[in-house]
């Protein structure tokens, strides 16, 4: 029997629905991929291995891109343990004015020089937080590779998040189920447990399934920008095509101030106590500094709120695991620090005047550690 002339209708409105609807969505991704592009493509520069050198080694081992079982298994294999780990975010990254090389590189050629094994080991990574930071500490240590000092950055832009990215993921489930169990951290992608030789086909073959889904949606510009906090997707937006179309007075400005939650913000500090327990349990000298930032700012990056509950946090913590820690927030001036493509200060980055600051600061500290041994 011939379907009704309202059924017939009604399924090709569903069609026409379903084609606009995917039209939208095309559309969508479209214009955020074209506005993400430019952060991924920074974002995969920063954490690039360095270019090798025709000249006399530096020393400085990076971790970038690389993964990072591969990259701890290859420090194993050296015959000394290194000297000194950094770890952080693109803060210690970033020569604002591309005039030097960053404070890691300048500790680790004067290490260098004075012979043995790898000098210093970079673990920062563009954008990680203090539980990714951790991990890799963590994960390091698992790995069997203890060095004689850490020296961790902090800021409130490395203590805002409880996420875990896709590419550490392996390695956060890597871990001692006793240092990341009770964490309410999230994994973001990646999370399907590998399927066993005892699981059913059909198990076997949903978790290949999944997987291979969320391979694909993690790989979506529209799945990466709902997984951006709101203040990073508004930039996000201002940055896509048609918000270019706006004129620049009328955009806001790149400097923006972030207020993340008091949870969050101690349950980071609590973790970057636990991680530094550990470190000392092996021996490890652990120095946590906070990063400088631009006083004058305007606007200025974290809110007062979010200061006042995090730097007090963290201290606690570090202090309770007998773990050492410095505030050089006000350490340089104003006029060491950069600004955005838009004109707005940049108060997180630094120029090459003050990587040189802070790499003389580290050498006075292992000066003194040298020096009562």
């Amino acid at each position: 029997m011939a379907g009704s002339r309202s059924s017939i209708f009604s399924s090709e409105s569903f069609a026409r629905d379903v084609v606009v609807a995917l039209l939208a969505l095309a559309a969508v991704e479209w214009a955020l991929h074209r506005a993400m592009a430019p952060l991924a493509a920074r974002n995969a520069a920063l954490n690039a291995p360095a270019a090798a050198s025709s000249g006399a080694p530096d020393g400085l081992a990076q971790l970038g891109a690389q993964d990072p079982g591969d990259f701890f298994t290859g420090l194993r294999s050296r015959p000394r343990p290194p000297a000194v780990v950094f770890v952080g975010d693109s803060q210690g990254m970033v020569v604002k004015d591309g005039r030097g090389p960053t404070y890691q590189r300048l500790v680790a050629r004067a290490l260098a020089r004075q012979g043995g094994g790898p000098a210093a080991v970079s673990l920062h990574l563009g954008g990680a937080n203090a539980f990714e930071q951790g991990a890799l500490l963590l994960g390091m240590l698992e790995a069997g590779v203890t060095p004689a000092t850490v020296f961790w950055a902090h800021s409130v832009f490395s203590l805002r998040k409880n996420e875990i990215r896709a590419e550490l993921v392996p390695l956060w489930k890597s871990l001692p189920a006793a240092a990341t169990d009770r964490l309410a951290v999230i994994l973001v992608g990646g999370d399907s447990e590998p399927a066993g030789a005892a699981v059913p086909f059909s198990q076997r073959f949903l978790q290949a399934a999944s997987l291979r889904l969320e391979e694909w949606a993690s790989a979506s510009a529209s799945v990466r920008f709902s997984r951006r906090e709101l203040s990073e997707k508004a930039a996000i937006l201002w940055a896509s095509p048609l918000g270019r179309l706006v004129p620049a007075a009328l955009r806001p400005r790149t400097g923006q101030q972030r207020d993340p939650s008091a949870s969050v913000l101690e349950s980071s500090a609590a973790f970057a106590g636990q991680v530094t327990a550990e470190l000392r349990g092996r021996g490890v000298r652990v120095v946590h500094y906070l990063s400088p930032i631009d006083q004058g700012a305007d606007p200025r990056p974290f809110s007062a709120r979010a200061e006042a509950t995090a730097y007090p946090a963290l201290e606690r913590a570090v202090r309770e695991s007998r773990g050492e820690f410095a505030s050089w927030v006000d350490l340089l001036p104003g006029a060491y620090f950069g600004k955005y493509e838009d004109g707005s200060d940049d108060a997180l980055h630094i120029k090459a005047a003050g990587h040189d600051t802070l790499a003389r600061l580290f050498l006075d500290l292992l000066a003194e550690e040298a020096a009562t041994r």
